[in-house]
């Protein structure tokens, strides 16, 4: 149910897995890496994710407009991957389970802000519902105002590592 509802997928460890799929949809390689999906190196396109458990990342109106994926093999680097900026995904605009958290948010008029999309997650699906997290672990002034836009207080969580305290 709760993979259902955030549209947990995973990318194998192929470099063109979604390539050969998404060409099967109609979709071309240039209209991939405009996407973020994949890339290109001196002669040909690769998939960008690989090997990682995905998440969609949605809008406000629960669109997919980019991916975070998260390693499965702890040897694998960057244990995180974000689609990168494109016409329509700015991370610094963009807080992970909004689309879904925006109600509970204005009921309970307060928002918990954690560090991590699988933070997020972990917590709505043991009933805290109000909870968003940042794309990457800087927050940023874009994202606290639309939080204010329905709440006028907002629980800061965040891991007590480097990255944490420098967000």
């Amino acid at each position: 149910e709760n993979i259902k509802k955030f549209k947990i997928g995973f990318a194998p460890q192929s470099f063109n897995a979604l390539i050969q799929y998404l060409s099967k949809c109609g979709f071309n390689e240039k209209q991939l890496e405009l996407a973020g999906l994949v890339a290109k190196n001196e002669s040909n396109y690769y998939d960008k994710f690989r090997n990682r458990v995905m998440f969609p990342v949605l809008d406000k109106k629960g669109r997919v407009i980019a991916f975070t994926g998260r390693v499965v093999d702890k040897n694998d680097i960057p244990k995180y991957m974000n689609s990168p900026e494109t016409l329509i995904y700015h991370k610094s605009d963009v807080l992970f389970n909004y689309f879904f958290a925006r109600k509970s948010i204005y009921d309970l008029k307060y928002a918990l802000l954690v560090e991590g999309n699988l933070d997020a997650i972990t917590l709505s699906i043991n009933g805290i519902e109000n909870v968003v997290a940042p794309m990457g672990t800087a927050i940023t002034v874009r994202q606290i105002e639309e939080l204010w836009k329905i709440t006028d207080e907002i629980i800061v969580c965040l891991d007590g590592d480097s990255a944490g305290k420098k967000a």
